[in-house]
């Protein structure tokens, strides 16, 4: 079984919310920006080894965050799709340190909590299946799990793929988690809405 100091995570959250209308990293639930609560949730599992990866509103993001300092990278080519993200984050990470694996998160996804990351966690160690996927809304996604195997290919992805294509390129190594409020993460004014008068 392999050590908890292994695994990494990424945290995407170079979007512009442009649907929106503003910065969705920002916004408050339950007390705490997205951002922050995505930061927290993982970092039980995977300690100081995390990255944020910024974008659009990284100035503003990291004026606000001033007195909350988080590892960081910033994207100047966020507009190009989430996959320059990933690879710019898994990139940084990489040359810290040996790493085992990643857990892929994005952070505008309030109902992840560390129960999820755990799980994710979990059922790579007792499946030894390398791509651990949540499932929601028929669908594969994030947060995820992502094996060091397939970093090569992650890095030379293209386009705005992310890492899904990979879920679905290679189904024999794949396994998931059951995560039915993966389904929701905030893009409009109408998920804002919904998200305080949802009951979590």
């Amino acid at each position: 079984m392999r050590a908890m100091n292994d695994f990494a995570a990424i945290i995407l959250a170079a979007g512009a919310s442009t649907r929106l209308g503003q910065p969705k990293q920002l916004l408050e639930y339950q007390g705490k920006m997205l951002l922050q609560h995505a930061i927290e949730v993982v970092s039980p599992v995977v300690g100081q080894r995390l990255l944020v990866v910024l974008g659009a509103h990284a100035a503003k993001i990291l004026d606000v965050f001033q007195n909350y300092p988080f590892p960081y990278v910033i994207n100047e080519t966020w507009s190009d799709g989430m996959s320059t993200s990933l690879r710019l984050g898994l990139s940084a990470l990489l040359k810290e340190d040996a790493i085992d694996g990643i857990f892929l998160l994005v952070s505008d996804q309030p109902f992840v909590d560390t129960d999820v990351i755990t799980q994710l966690k979990n059922k790579h160690l007792s499946t030894n299946k390398k791509l651990i996927a949540s499932a929601y809304s028929d669908t594969l996604g994030v947060p995820a799990f992502i094996h060091r195997d397939y970093f090569e290919e992650l890095l030379s992805q293209q386009k705005d793929m992310g890492a899904k294509k990979l879920f679905f390129k290679y189904p024999e190594d794949v396994d998931t988690i059951s995560f039915p409020k993966g389904a929701f993460d905030v893009d409009t004014a109408e998920d804002v809405f919904r998200l305080k008068n949802v009951d979590s």
